[in-house]
């Protein structure tokens, strides 16, 4: 009864109708907007939402409102670098003048939430069925690092590079490399957009957050990847926001970012800008090199430093539009311009090349819309269009002939270019149209199923302006058509202790490749291919936590990749045509274990996964002297584990271990087109390393204050086991040629001011200066030192 009562009473003093209690009339509102240590904050901003009033503090942080009506309102104020405060106010009484005072904290308390919001994100990502790992940028944003050193240390992820900064590298998870694996900026795929937006272009500082999927990818990204994604997630749960970085380091690198947001709260437009400058001259020393000697006449071996190796890329980006408006989350209109120019250093068969260069250009067009929870609740929309133009200019025109000195050895009285190729200037244009639509759609809270469609439309026309007109690939448009609908189901039961996830997606593709220059029996001919296939595939997934902090999942799927165009047009240049290949499939398994403990001083994790891939029609480079092209080459047997722990302590020390151990063999048993047993079945494919492991610990010297300057260090280590670069079983004259085992360390120390707006890192590189290598025994720099300087306003 006393109860009834109670509730009876709270009903009454909060019934709108209950108005004997107020008195109506106009009401003024003053008062002052102070920070939490008592200075005032000038020119603040103070409001009311529902009746769209607002009004400026002066420059002692007094305000004033006039003829506000009587009832209850929800003020808020706010200003440059400070957190937005909401406080609600009645405006009742007889009093016509009503007294309210803001305290106003630092902005950087604003954005420890949003970190705080963004870990709970990651963690719950963490937890889906998909085997996934999600890397936190946050305390690595004052280091010299791009997105490619992050994903280097992570689980299952090998990256090799033919040399420094800009230098083409193959991306390895779980055994699956190269186009395999596909990648995704917000979700949106990276493909066609030019290789200024590879991965070794994005500084740290751009990105909040990695997510790094294994066999399964969500169908919300909806793209062909066969053994995993990569979707990196740029900055967008702060509000207005400027990021600048400069970095300056070992063989003439500068790099340089900048990434802001500004938001107009009364109406949600919303302004956002990225964009970065890399340079490098890499001329990093090379050991053991052959030159020659004039002195002596003869070729020696020595060490020297690289040459005709200098790189530079750019990008900028705007994007105009609404953010958190009635009818859109987000609706964006946005252009970004790019560009590339690059040396060619070394050909396929490691010969020195010291004129042959590359360059490109980019511009890319986009709208993003984004709704949720209209026409019915639980109904989710998004739709995003992209149109994008490329022209990549290939010259290769010299008749000198150099050693990796960058002595001219000979000049040659042929035709033939330092590629081996008929002199080139070979220009190509691309144009592309991507587009994607996803709805999702909440049953019930537990039920949800979802939709999602992605089309892409490529044609690349081009010309060599030297050559025989006849011999031109792309003299006539080559055109790829890809389409991919995927339609999922997700299921949340036993009060979300199970979460199981079933997906099917259908593949599509047509093709057609004009004047190609294709491999017929060892003789290059020129023709006309054309092609089209659909296939089907699925994928299932669960997880269950069999305790409050310990859980197992399991993922299955069918999954195609329909070839690139670039495995299938070639480049006109180097790389040969390979019309006739055919989509590569996989089926792909894997199980994990995750356990995470959460205390007040401490943090644990470890986390352990087991994959399986079954890979058909395996796409394959085949190197044939200074030409290659693509093949369905093998089937491909993939197995293996992976371990991975973690552990912090009061907020001050963390040390972190992986380990990954595959097996990548050949599962190809006879020889083709015959029934004889191959001497290489069940051997590892070569060039691919197959035990790998990072370690690493940092340690911040005081705890984090907004009040106090901030100092942490770090150190980490990566160990790769040796690897042969060609088959076990194929002896080379008594030896096997291998990469050697390597350690390679890299340490820092970072600096940040108080409120985190200035920041100052050190890092260096390959710390003991080893020798390291990735692909065909080609070295990679050694040691660097890079000095970066960042400006970060809130």
């Amino acid at each position: 009864m006393l109860r009834l009562i109670v509730l009876i009473f709270i009903i009454l003093i909060t019934n709108p109708l209950t108005t004997f209690a107020q008195v109506t009339g106009k009401k003024t509102v003053s008062g002052h907007v102070r920070e939490n240590n008592g200075k005032p904050v000038p020119f603040a901003t103070v409001r009311i939402d529902s009746l769209g009033i607002a009004v400026t503090a002066d420059e002692n942080g007094n305000f004033k409102m006039t003829g506000i009506p009587a009832g209850n309102h929800y003020f808020k104020s706010n200003a440059v670098g400070f957190q937005e405060l909401s406080r609600k106010a009645s405006l009742a009484g007889t009093s016509k003048e009503i007294k309210i005072h803001f305290e106003l904290t630092p902005a950087v308390k604003q954005l420890d939430e949003a970190t705080v919001q963004g870990k709970k994100e990651a963690q719950k990502i963490a937890e889906q069925p998909f085997s996934v790992n999600v890397i936190q940028t946050r305390e690595l944003e004052n280091k010299t690092l791009d997105i490619n050193q992050i994903l280097d240390q992570s689980t299952g992820v090998r990256i090799r590079e033919s040399g420094g900064l800009g230098s083409d590298f193959n991306f390895s998870l779980n055994g699956l490399s190269g186009k395999q694996v596909r990648f995704f900026i917000d979700g949106i795929p990276m493909e066609n957009l030019g290789r200024t937006f590879s991965l070794n272009n994005f500084p740290v500082n751009l990105v909040d957050r990695i997510e790094v999927y294994k066999g399964v990818v969500p169908i919300g990204l909806g793209s062909d990847a066969l053994g995993g994604a990569v979707n990196i997630i740029s900055k967008q749960d702060i509000g207005s926001f400027l990021d600048a970085a400069y970095s300056i380091g070992s063989f003439g690198t500068h790099r340089a970012s900048l990434s802001g947001k500004h938001r107009l709260k009364r109406t949600g437009f919303t302004i956002r800008t990225n964009g970065f400058y890399n340079y490098s001259a890499n001329n990093y020393r090379m050991n053991d090199m052959e030159i020659y000697d004039y002195e002596r006449k003869k070729f020696i071996r020595t060490d020297i430093k690289r040459f005709h190796d200098h790189y530079r890329s750019g990008m900028g980006q705007v994007e105009g539009g609404f953010t958190d408006v009635k009818w859109a989350d987000e609706f964006m209109l946005g252009f970004s311009k790019a560009m590339l120019r690059q040396d060619v250093q070394n050909s396929l068969d490691l010969t020195p090349v010291g004129e042959a260069t590359t360059d490109e250009d980019s511009r890319n067009f986009t709208l993003k819309f984004r709704r949720s929870n209209w026409a019915a609740k639980g109904l989710s929309t998004s739709y995003y269009a992209q149109y994008s133009t490329l022209e990549r200019t290939s010259i290769d025109t010299s008749s000198k002939r150099y050693d990796w000195s960058g002595q001219v050895i000979r000049i040659e009285n042929n035709s033939l270019g330092e590629l081996v190729r008929e002199k080139t200037i070979f220009r190509y244009d691309q144009s592309f149209f991507l587009h994607r639509a996803h709805v999702a759609y909440d049953l019930s809270p537990n039920h949800q199923i979802s939709i999602n469609y992605i089309g892409s439309y490529l044609s690349r026309k081009g010309e060599n302006r030297i050559g025989k007109e006849e011999d031109a690939p792309f003299k006539s448009p080559n055109k790829l058509h890809k389409q991919i609908l995927g339609l999922g189901y997700t299921a949340t039961l036993l009060n979300e202790k199970l979460s199981a996830m079933a997906a099917f997606k259908m593949y599509y593709f047509d093709m057609l490749t004009r004047q190609a220059i294709v491999d017929k029996g060892g003789k290059t001919t020129i023709d006309d291919i054309g092609t089209s296939q659909y296939n089907p595939g699925f994928s299932l997934a669960g997880r269950y936590f069999i305790l409050p902090k310990l859980f197992v999942r399991l993922s299955f799927e069918r999954a195609f990749r329909i070839p690139e165009d670039r495995e299938i047009f070639g480049d006109g240049y180097t790389i040969l045509a390979s019309p006739g290949l055919k989509p590569e499939s996989s089926s792909n398994l894997n199980t994990g274990i995750h356990y995470r403990l959460d205390a007040n001083n401490y943090t644990f994790k470890i986390e352990g996964n087991h994959f399986w891939r079954d890979v058909k029609d395996y796409i394959f480079l085949n190197a044939d002297g200074k030409l290659s092209f693509y093949e369905n080459l093998l089937n491909v047997r993939i197995k293996g584990f992976e371990l991975d722990a973690m552990h912090t302590w009061n907020k001050q020390i963390s040390l972190s271990a992986n380990m990954t151990w595959q097996n990548v063999l050949n599962n190809e048993k006879y020889i083709q087109g015959t029934t004889t047993e191959s001497r290489i079945y069940r051997n590892r494919l070569p060039n691919i390393p197959f035990a790998m492991g990072n370690a690493g610990v940092s340690y911040r010297f005081r705890k984090k204050s907004i009040k106090k300057p901030s100092v942490s260090a770090y150190y980490n280590v990566q160990y790769i086991h040796r690897f042969f670069l060609k088959y076990e079983g194929i002896s080379m004259t008594g030896t096997k040629n291998y990469v050697p085992s390597q350690f390679v360390n890299h340490a820092g120390v970072t600096y940040s001011s108080p409120n985190d707006r200035y920041s100052l890192g050190f890092d260096v590189r390959n710390l003991y200066n080893v020798r390291a290598y990735d692909n065909f025994l080609m070295q990679k720099p050694g040691r660097a030192c890079y000095l970066k300087i960042r400006y970060f306003i809130h």
